[in-house]
């Protein structure tokens, strides 16, 4: 399988996993189910029935779940495509497409000092990028809404797969979508996230309810207060529960292995945790793990910074990436004076990005920027690196049905997470009356609501003190972090965090004189990513 990652423009037989029909050929990478049908070959077989019958851009939207398909037409021609949600990465310049990012880096002779400006502000501030950017401008993530197809002389060409657009397809029906999973995983060794929030309790819920048998899991530090809830679901379900800890004991080899495997697309430190997970379940057998990622599609999340114009018609942008988006921005004083000044207009670059994610109404505006800019990316690195280490990677709320059905819920579902409330309550109600940590159950009809409604009201409130104080007093209030509290200080005695420190110096991104004490931790994993990623470039 070493080729899809090590070389440019591969063919279906370069990849570990291909079927033929009727002078086609498919090859895969990636977790790919159709409703009906087995989860991985007889899928795939399916699949490339319905692209001979149908044509590529209508015969593979049958396909769910997280994957990269290259295809070669009976003429020679090779088309590659991946998930509708874009959440299986391949990147492509004018002359090749690349299963590795850091490979095609390579090939256009890139290195950190050649890399955009802006780019390198946007991963300082995000710890990650938005949509389909990169470090290097000639170097993009495909997205599924696009199709590339490599021409005879080597040339790249990309085209719409005209997806049903969202708020005109009404997508598919939750409990529709999850049954046909359950069904294509049948048989498969599963493991499903399992935290004290209701996504993924709903998840879990719901491929139980349909007859699928897996474990659920947790990781996170001693100190951790969701395991206490995660497991309580876990046992009213009948499910194993696996606790996973934080080990912050081989950080240096653990972050150079990881950021390799993620490409320096996102911040490794923020995400060592996660790999460290992911790692454990590999080892231990899993065949495919299950996330809870996108419950924002369906709920309230945008209620608090429209107060009192809920749904209004504009959405106020400014007002979304200081609050939602980017809440703390990176001290020019901690760059060099070139970068100083990109980071000035880091905060007016992205509101200009921001434009183009306008829907109908303010909703829809923030549904778009959440599923394409902000969560879209950041899960797209994490699943690709999973399916990287040979385990799938699911996460269904992001499904594109899933989201094309979440876009056209109305407010009114989604307050008190409403949606959830019913999709759990119905088929899972042994879990349905264990709070969440948002003060939120999932007792079902009104009166379940009103047994919710001091919880809900109490959470709705802290939510909006602190969003004024974020936007008042610039203040940024992180969540409980499940991580060891010991990590960022054993980080900062390393060599590792030294020599990453200065590599990024070297480069010219932070100032000349600046000491690695001197920078604050809420861009210390960043920053030593970034110096990671310059090694990777150019060791």
């Amino acid at each position: 399988m070493s080729r899809i990652w090590n070389a440019a423009n591969p063919l279906p037989e370069d990849f570990e996993r291909v079927v033929h029909r009727d002078g086609w050929s498919m090859g895969w990478h990636g977790s790919l189910f159709v409703p009906g049908y087995a989860l991985g070959r007889a899928s795939a077989v399916h699949l490339l029935a319905k692209v001979i019958d149908c044509g590529i851009d209508r015969g593979s939207q049958v396909g769910r779940g997280t994957y990269w398909l290259v295809l070669r037409e009976p003429s020679g021609q090779v088309h590659h495509l991946v998930d509708p949600s874009g959440l299986q990465r391949i990147f492509y310049s004018r002359t090749a497409v690349y299963g590795s990012y850091t490979t095609g880096l390579k090939a256009l002779g890139a290195t950190l000092s050649s890399c955009s400006h802006e780019g390198i502000v946007e991963f300082l501030n995000f710890g990650r990028f938005g949509a389909d950017f990169s470090h290097h401008p000639e170097l993009r993530a495909l997205s599924g809404s696009g199709r590339l197809e490599v021409g005879p002389a080597g040339s790249i060409s990309l085209f719409d797969r005209n997806l049903a657009a969202p708020g005109f397809d009404p997508g598919q029906p939750a409990a529709e979508f999850f049954q046909g999973m359950a069904d294509s995983l049948q048989g498969t060794k599963v493991s499903v996230d399992l935290t004290g929030g209701l996504d993924s309790r709903l998840v879990a819920g719901l491929l139980d309810a349909f007859g699928l048998d897996f474990e659920t899991a947790l990781s996170g530090a001693d100190h951790y207060s969701e395991f206490s809830i995660a497991e309580r679901v876990s046992r009213r379900l009948g499910k194993g529960f696996q606790r996973y800890g934080h080990d912050i004991d081989r950080i240096t080899g653990d972050l150079r292995r990881h950021i390799r495997r993620s490409e320096g697309l996102i911040d490794g430190v923020a995400t060592h945790r996660a790999s460290l997970l992911q790692e454990a379940r590999h080892s231990e057998g899993y065949e495919v793990v299950i996330g809870g990622v996108g419950g924002e599609n369906f709920n309230d999340y945008t209620l608090v910074q429209d107060l009192p114009f809920v749904g209004r018609r504009h959405a106020n942008l400014e007002r979304f990436f200081d609050l939602r988006l980017n809440p703390v921005l990176m001290p020019e004083g901690l760059l060099c004076p070139k970068f100083s000044a990109v980071q000035n207009g880091f905060r007016s670059r992205i509101l200009d990005r921001l434009e183009g994610y306008r829907g109908a109404n303010s909703t829809a505006t923030y549904q778009n920027i959440f599923y394409r800019h902000r969560v879209g990316p950041i899960t797209a690195v994490q699943v690709s690196a999973t399916q990287r280490l040979g385990m799938g990677h699911l996460m269904p709320l992001m499904d594109y049905p899933l989201f094309c059905a979440g876009y056209q819920l109305p407010m009114r579902e989604r307050l008190a997470s409403g949606w959830h409330r019913h999709l759990i309550n119905e088929p899972a109600p042994a879990v349905s009356g264990i709070a969440s940590t948002s003060g939120i159950a999932a007792y079902g009809g009104r009166m379940g609501l009103l047994r919710d409604l001091c919880g809900y009201g109490s959470n709705t409130l802290k939510r909006g003190i602190r969003k004024a104080d974020q936007r008042l007093l610039k203040r940024a209030y992180p969540q409980e972090s499940p991580d060891d509290l010991g990590l960022l200080p054993a980080l900062r005695s390393t060599t590792l965090a030294a020599e990453a420190f200065d590599r990024v110096k070297a480069a010219g991104v932070l100032r000349a004189d600046l000491k690695l004490s001197q920078l604050p931790n809420f861009w210390l994993g960043k920053v030593i990513t970034l110096g990671i990623f310059a090694e990777i470039l150019d060791p």
